[in-house]
């Protein structure tokens, strides 16, 4: 059978040139170390926020669904909070939901560990987990790299290029399924490798299947792609048998306990919803993608790293598997469910991964391209006796390593370094971290730090907020929503959270509002609910 996929061998790994010229490549401890600093590097980053008040983005909305969850699993236990799908006293605030279990449930488990078994404030230990699992993204991608035989400069490049973006820095934490989707893509290329299969990593393969499965629906849409190729590659062997098994029981698990939890009536309007739901034309849809992209992924990112990772991962045999696979998954996840994408910026995450793939080959494309021009054309003293290994080497580890330094390396270290500083100018220029975590997270330190008034039973807001389970979790209320025409019906002591940039009409005066207010931070106020009828009076 005609194949396609790369297999590890001398020159898959970077051993030899294209004409047969062995060539050096970084010292595999080297290539990881420099993997391990850029993933402390983001880590290094985020830890300002894994303190901070769950608070008024997606973020502060997912998490504090997750805090939601578990605090109510380990006061009632995972039988009695639904298995993790109570989300009280949140009830009515999405809809007349009473629970959320939309999701397959493995990352929820995973922050109820965490939350069981971190010491300190729950909402801290669920961002904890968030960061560690999202960080992993990193290695582990790196790792799928280094298994189809690309280079240690392109594996670096690709990992640096997708490290910086502001997409994969704002929303990373939130995609921890995304590591466990990539474990069984790593499981998989190895075993569409021709070679015997041993039990034992056909065992870890099929697991890490069903792991990714039950963590999120985008590793259920690649396992199905991840399937047909290994099928193709093998045929019905027993590892292809072992591996679709593994695959239709994380499904069955997974959609077991979504409809288990929910019902087959909600799923069934949950998945009308996200396919067919909203009133946006595909003109619309087509700007608003475009909203996103713009706003998380820098033009040289767009018009220059994504459109040469997806040509150089279609031109190198080892990454076009995977970078059609990934180019598919995301078509599909962002224009199969519009709505999900119309409404939440971070639908276009999985654009990460081709590209991702893709640079890494056309790195390494350019690369042994570069080394047969210079075996062609050796200059003087450049040849250098070879150890029984057939890998050029001279000296101790000091020269050494400098011999398996080529010109490649330096010209990727300066890429990264390069890419490094148009990230964090990007980052800097455009107020990312204000705009997407500081701001917004000023709401919930708000709430997280002023209490309710004695004896309030809702956590009253104004319009203007997506969904705020966060003020429900530290306040232990239900949600309710003030409108002009109820304002008259506030109790007077009670607090009222409003956003003072997105407040609506009728309350007048953001400066005001903000004199009014019993506390305040940033663009978001308390006031007590007689201030707030009293403003519906006026404008009356």
């Amino acid at each position: 059978m005609p194949s396609d996929a790369a297999t590890t061998s001398p020159a898959a790994d970077g051993r030899t040139s294209g004409s047969g010229a062995p060539r050096s490549d970084l010292p595999a401890w080297l290539g990881w170390a420099l993997v391990v600093l850029i993933t402390l590097g983001v880590l290094v980053t985020w830890a300002p926020s894994l303190t901070a008040a769950l608070g008024d983005n997606h973020e502060g909305r997912i998490l504090a669904r997750h805090a939601l969850n578990v605090s109510n699993a380990l006061a009632d236990g995972l039988a009695a909070s639904g298995w993790l799908s109570d989300w009280s006293p949140y009830v009515g605030g999405d809809g007349d939901q009473t629970s959320y279990a939309h999701h397959p449930p493995l990352l929820n488990l995973g922050y109820y560990l965490a939350g069981r078994l971190a010491p300190g404030a729950l909402d801290t230990a669920i961002r904890t987990f968030a960061a560690l699992i999202g960080v992993a993204i990193l290695p582990v991608g790196a790792a799928i790299l280094r298994r189809l035989g690309l280079r240690w400069a392109a594996t670096l490049v690709a990992t640096v290029a997708v490290a910086v973006t502001p997409l994969f820095w704002v929303y990373g934490r939130l995609h921890g399924s995304v590591t466990l989707l990539l474990l069984m893509v790593l499981a998989v290329v190895r075993l569409v490798e021709p070679r015997r299969i041993g039990r034992g990593e056909l065992a870890a393969a099929a697991l890490a299947c069903v792991v990714a499965i039950v963590a999120g629906y985008l590793g259920m849409a690649t396992a199905a792609l991840l399937g047909l190729w290994l099928l193709r590659r093998r045929g019905l062997d027993a590892v292809t048998w072992t591996v679709g098994v593994a695959m239709v029981v994380g499904a069955a698990i997974s959609l077991g306990y979504v409809v288990g939890s929910t019902g087959a009536g909600r799923v069934g309007e949950q998945i009308q919803m996200r396919t067919g739901g909203g009133d946006f034309t595909a003109a619309q849809f087509v700007a608003r993608i475009g909203e996103w992209a713009t706003s998380l992924l820098p033009w040289w990112w767009r018009w220059v790293v994504l459109p040469l990772g997806l040509v150089g991962g279609l031109a190198h045999r080892a990454t076009r598997p995977l970078t059609i696979i990934g180019v598919v998954v995301t078509v599909g996840y962002v224009v199969g469910l519009p709505n999900g994408s119309f409404i939440h910026d971070y639908w276009i995450f999985p654009v990460l991964l081709p590209v991702w793939f893709g640079l890494g080959g056309l790195v390494t494309l350019a690369a042994e391209r570069w080394a047969e021009r210079r075996d062609d054309h050796p200059a003087d003293g450049d040849a250098v006796p070879a150890d029984d290994d057939g890998v050029h080497r001279s000296g101790g580890p000091a020269r050494r390593l400098g011999g398996a330094l080529l010109p490649e390396h330096v010209v990727a270290a300066v890429a990264v370094a390069v890419l490094l500083g148009l990230g964090a100018w990007h980052g800097l220029s455009t107020h990312l971290p204000s705009r997407y975590l500081i701001g917004p997270e000023a709401a919930g330190e708000l709430v997280r730090e002023v209490p309710p008034a004695d004896g309030q039973d809702a956590a009253w807001r104004t319009a203007g907020f997506a969904a705020p389970r966060w003020q429900s979790y530290y306040w232990d209320l239900p949600p309710e929503l003030v409108t002009r025409g109820t304002a008259d019906e506030l109790p007077p002591d009670d607090l009222v959270l409003v956003r003072l940039d997105g407040r609506p009409g009728w309350l007048g005066d953001g400066d005001e509002l903000r004199e009014l207010a019993v506390a305040h931070r940033g663009d978001y106020a308390l006031l007590t609910g007689g201030t707030v009828a009293a403003r519906a009076a006026a404008d009356g």
